[in-house]
């Protein structure tokens, strides 16, 4: 699903208890697109880290909580397990 996609969820009008339960959870939720998007911060990763939902949603995760010289690595390791998905998905429907 494309950061457009969940973020026209995540803002539809009507109730969304599941986003409340993400919130009750004294645990970090940061939930991404498949590009490595921000579509999802809960209250407690506003608490620990300081930044609000508003500041990192629809951000690279990388260019938020990482150092540059960590992030060239970490962008490889994630192209490298969507190309894994894409050919796990492919094998499991073809």
């Amino acid at each position: 699903m494309k950061f457009e996609q969940l973020q026209r969820y995540l803002n539809r009008d009507e109730e969304r208890p599941e986003l409340d339960l993400y919130d009750a959870v004294n645990a970090l939720v940061v939930i991404l697109d498949q590009e490595g998007r921000i579509v999802l911060f809960n209250k407690a990763s506003e608490d620990v880290t300081g930044y609000s939902t508003a500041e990192v949603l629809g951000k690279l995760v990388w260019d938020i909580f990482l150092l540059p010289e960590e992030r060239e690595p970490v962008k490889r390791c994630s192209m490298i397990l969507r190309v894994l998905l894409v050919f796990r998905f492919t094998i499991i429907i073809g």
